[in-house]
């Protein structure tokens, strides 16, 4: 399925939404329409990266790499 800005958009949305306390959002992404609850946040974020990707790919730019160090040390 390809993913366009719209796509990204609702699902930033979505997030937005869950994250100020409503507790059920709906996205439309083409055709379909998927509801979504407070639990259902990280699988919201992990569709948003997959898009955001996606987006990214069709517009022939990459996404950017994060490193995160873990460490111990209290650094």
């Amino acid at each position: 399925m390809a993913y366009t800005e719209q796509d990204l958009e609702a699902v930033r949305q979505a997030i937005i939404d869950l994250a100020s306390g409503n507790r059920l959002v709906r996205v439309q992404i083409g055709d379909q329409i998927t509801q979504y609850a407070e639990v259902d946040l990280p699988k919201l974020e992990a569709l948003e990266a997959r898009i955001e990707s996606a987006v990214a790919a069709a517009q022939g730019r990459r996404r950017p790499r994060v490193f995160r160090a873990v460490h111990r040390k209290g650094l």
